[in-house]
C-alpha cells in the first residue's frame, strides 16, 4: 500500500513497487488526493491502466448509519435529535467521526452525562474537528 502518493515519492520507486506487486501476483493499493504530474512514461502508463475509485464525502444517510453504529458499538443509545445535530456539525470525514463519536464518549464518561444535544454543544471545542 501506497498511502498519499504525491511528488514527494520518488517514481522509481513506485514502478518498482508496481513490478513487485504484478511478479508476485499481488495487489498494490494506492491512495491520493491528487494525481502529481509523473515524468516517468512507464510509470504513467501503470497508473493510467489501474483501476480508480473516488471516495466521496459521506453523505447525510450515511453519517447518520456510522455516528448511529459507533455509539453503538460503545453501548450507547442516543436521541435522534443528537444524531440529526452531529450529521451536521462534524466532518464529512471517517477518521474524524469515529475519533469525535469516542471522544464523546470519553467525555460523557467523565462528566457522567448522558449524550444530549446540549452536552454536545457544550464540548465541541474539544472535538478538535
Amino acid at each position: 500500500m501506497l498511502d498519499g502518493f504525491d511528488t514527494s515519492w520518488r517514481e522509481e520507486d513506485v514502478l518498482h513497487y508496481f513490478n513487485a506487486a504484478h511478479e508476485n501476483n499481488k495487489y498494490l493499493l494506492i491512495t491520493l488526493s491528487q494525481m502529481p504530474e509523473i515524468k516517468l512514461a512507464d510509470l504513467s502508463s501503470r497508473l493510467n491502466s489501474a483501476n480508480k475509485v473516488d471516495i466521496l464525502p459521506l453523505d447525510d444517510e450515511l453519517m447518520k448509519i456510522l455516528i448511529f453504529k459507533q455509539f453503538s458499538n460503545f453501548s450507547i443509545v442516543v436521541s435522534d435529535e443528537v444524531i440529526k445535530y452531529l450529521v451536521k456539525v462534524l466532518p464529512r470525514e471517517f477518521p474524524k467521526v469515529l475519533s469525535g463519536i469516542k471522544l464523546l464518549n470519553q467525555l460523557s464518561l467523565e462528566q457522567k452525562r448522558k449524550i444530549t444535544v446540549p452536552f454536545v454543544k457544550e464540548n465541541l471545542d474539544k472535538l478538535a474537528l
